[in-house]
C-alpha cells in the first residue's frame, strides 16, 4: 500500500495545477488518472504525429476577466492570441436557401493559447517529477478510516491500494458521484448536492475540420456562421496560431438522443455539408475531420448530465466547510468554483480555495 501526505484524484487542469503548487512547496503527492492521457476535459487533435501544435475538442476560450488563468499561461511561458474575427459573418435561417452575410457579429474580445489548449497541459506534466502522475489508475472505492483515506484503484486489471491524510478531488461533482463512492464518507446533504450539480458542457459534442489555407479569410469572412437547422448551431475560425494550421470548428446542436441515431460518419458528413453551404465543395479539401462528442465519456458526462438542459454549475462549497475540514478533503473540480465554475480559470479559483484551506493544516 502507498501512502503520501495528499491524493489528488484527476489529472485535467484542476488535478494538475494543485499538483504543481503543491510540487513547489515540496509536499509528498500523486495525482491518479483514471485515463491513459492527462488533460480531463482538454484534449487535443494533433496537427500531425511530430507536431507540438493541436487542435481543441475541448475548451478553447480565455476571456479577458479570467485573470487567474491569463497569469498561469504566463508562468508556464504559454503565448496568447485574439481569436480571429476579422470579416464577416454568416447566418442560415430556416427556409433559406443561401447564406445571409453580415457584419459586427465577432465584437466580443477573447484569447486562444498558442498551439493548443492542451499546450498548457503538457507544460504542467512536464514540470512534474517522475512517478507523481500515475495513469490508467482508475479510483473506484473510498472510504475513511481512522482518520485517514483509503482508495481501491484499477491499474490496468491490477488491484492497488492507496492511502493519505489528505485528499483533493479534482472532478466534477457528477463523477464524484458516480466513480468515487461518496457514500461511503459524505453527509446525505452533500451527496444530494453533488448530485444537483451539473457536469459543465458534458453532453456537448463539437465537430472540426482542419484546413492547409483558410478560405474563409480569403472570402473575407471571420469563419463565424450562426444557424437555425443545424446540426452545428455555432461554428468559429480555431486555426491554432494566427497564421498557419487552419481550421473551423462548430458545436452540434442536435442534443444526445437525436446524435445517437446517426453512425460517427453520418454526422461528420452532414457537418461538412452544412459548411459547403456556407463556404461551397472547397470544405471537402480538409486535412483532417473529427467529431467529439464528450457525452459518451464515463469519465465526463453521467446519465443525468445527458439527459437534462445545459445549465450553469453552481456549488456552494463553502456551506459544507465544516464538513470539508473534519474530513480532510478538498473539492477542486472546475464546478466547485466561485468564479467561473466550468471554465478553465474556474479550474484554477477551486484549487486555490482548496489549497487556502490545505496549506495550514499539511504536516500536522
Amino acid at each position: 500500500m502507498l501512502n503520501t501526505d495528499v491524493i489528488i484524484v484527476g489529472a485535467g487542469l484542476a488535478g494538475l495545477y494543485a499538483s504543481l503548487r503543491l510540487t513547489q512547496r515540496n509536499i509528498p503527492h500523486i495525482v491518479l488518472e483514471a485515463k491513459n492521457e492527462a488533460g480531463g476535459r482538454i484534449k487535443a487533435l494533433k496537427a500531425d504525429e511530430e507536431s507540438s501544435e493541436s487542435y481543441d475538442l475541448g475548451p478553447t476560450w480565455v476571456f479577458p476577466h479570467q485573470q487567474k488563468l491569463q497569469q498561469l499561461t504566463q508562468e508556464l511561458n504559454l503565448e496568447l492570441f485574439n481569436q480571429y474575427i476579422q470579416g464577416d459573418a454568416l447566418f442560415q435561417r430556416a427556409g433559406s436557401h443561401a447564406p445571409e452575410r453580415f457584419s459586427g457579429a465577432g465584437a466580443m474580445e477573447l484569447f486562444r493559447i498558442k498551439n493548443g489548449t492542451y499546450s498548457m497541459i503538457e507544460a504542467l506534466v512536464q514540470r512534474l517529477p517522475d512517478g507523481q502522475l500515475k495513469l490508467n489508475h482508475a479510483v473506484h472505492s473510498i472510504e475513511r478510516e481512522e482518520g485517514s483515506w483509503s482508495l481501491k484503484v484499477n491499474n490496468d486489471g491490477e488491484q492497488k491500494d492507496f492511502k493519505t491524510k489528505h485528499l483533493l478531488l479534482a472532478l466534477p461533482p457528477r463523477m464524484v458521484v458516480q466513480h468515487l463512492t461518496p457514500q461511503n464518507w459524505a453527509s446525505k446533504t452533500l451527496l444530494k448536492q453533488l448530485n444537483a450539480s451539473q457536469t459543465w458542457m458534458s453532453a456537448q459534442a463539437k465537430f472540426i475540420a482542419t484546413y492547409d489555407k483558410p478560405f474563409w479569410r480569403e472570402q473575407g469572412l471571420s469563419g463565424q456562421t450562426f444557424s437555425q437547422i443545424g446540426p452545428m448551431i455555432e461554428m468559429h475560425d480555431a486555426s491554432i496560431t494566427e497564421t498557419n494550421n487552419h481550421a473551423l470548428f462548430g458545436f452540434i446542436g442536435l442534443p444526445v438522443h437525436q446524435r445517437n441515431r446517426y453512425s460517427l460518419t453520418q454526422l461528420k458528413d452532414s457537418c461538412l455539408e452544412q459548411l459547403a453551404y456556407f463556404y461551397g465543395d472547397v470544405v471537402h479539401q480538409y486535412q483532417q475531420c473529427e467529431v467529439m462528442d464528450w457525452a459518451k465519456d464515463p469519465w465526463v458526462a453521467s446519465e443525468r448530465d445527458i439527459n437534462e438542459p445545459s445549465k450553469h454549475p453552481t456549488f456552494h462549497t463553502a456551506s459544507f466547510e465544516q464538513e470539508l475540514n473534519s474530513l480532510n478533503l478538498y473539492l477542486a473540480g472546475s464546478e466547485f468554483a466561485t468564479s467561473d465554475p466550468g471554465y478553465l480559470e474556474g479550474a484554477v479559483d477551486a484549487v486555490d480555495l482548496s489549497l487556502q484551506r490545505l496549506f495550514p493544516f499539511i504536516g500536522q
